[in-house]
């Protein structure tokens, strides 16, 4: 038998939309090109509340204080995810687009990648660059390095890093494999609700046993 959605919300026209995060409480975050972050109830697919970006938002992820999203401009969003009000926002001053989704560290730190491979570290409390590291520097090519050729369609997702269990960051570059040293004793953030793209190190895009 063909299976049937329980529920469609269209949220954007021709356009891609990007995520999705998932709340304790069920509610669904994501992401547009439209330049959109929404919160969308997962009962009936009601839009709950709607956040305007500098420009088009990549995926979403969910800490324990905010729902953090990076746009196309490189600004780091800090929104509460009750009410779609925006905390905090830092704009990293890079021109490179950020298609990956930020990952959530156990000492309040945030980590966000760009189409460059370059990572940076900030302060989830209010945003404050803390370092970042140019990965792409460290290839033995850099004087020929170029971007990654951006595609559309589903079949398409940009790696999205992630945190080692003893808080190093990977990073999955132009054509090679980055380890960034971290903060020691600080892994993937596991008390937040969503803190990396497919929630959690095994990639299970699930919430049972939360």
């Amino acid at each position: 038998d063909l299976a049937a959605p329980i529920w469609r919300t269209p949220l954007v026209s021709g356009r891609e939309v990007n995520g999705v995060a998932i709340g304790s409480d069920g509610t669904i975050y994501c992401g547009a090109d439209t330049n959109l972050v929404f919160a969308v109830d997962p009962s009936f697919g009601m839009v709950k509340w709607i956040a305007n970006l500098d420009a088009a938002a990549a995926r979403p992820v969910l800490g324990q204080s905010g729902l953090f999203v990076v746009s196309e401009r490189g600004t780091v969003y800090s929104i509460n995810p009750t009410n779609g009000f925006v905390n905090w926002q830092k704009n990293l001053m890079m021109s490179d687009y950020f298609p990956t989704a930020p990952v959530v560290a156990s000492n309040g730190c945030l980590y966000v990648q760009n189409e460059n491979d370059v990572l940076c570290c900030l302060s989830q409390a209010d945003g404050t660059l803390i370092w970042f590291c140019n990965c792409l520097s460290y290839l033995p090519h850099v004087a020929q390095a170029h971007r990654r050729p951006r595609k559309a369609g589903l079949i398409f997702n940009p790696p999205n890093p992630s945190i080692t269990s003893s808080g190093d960051v990977i990073v999955v570059g132009d054509d090679a494999v980055y380890c960034v040293g971290g903060f020691p004793n600080a892994p993937l953030d596991e008390s937040a609700p969503w803190p990396k793209w497919q929630r959690d190190l095994s990639n299970t895009g699930s919430m049972a046993g939360r």
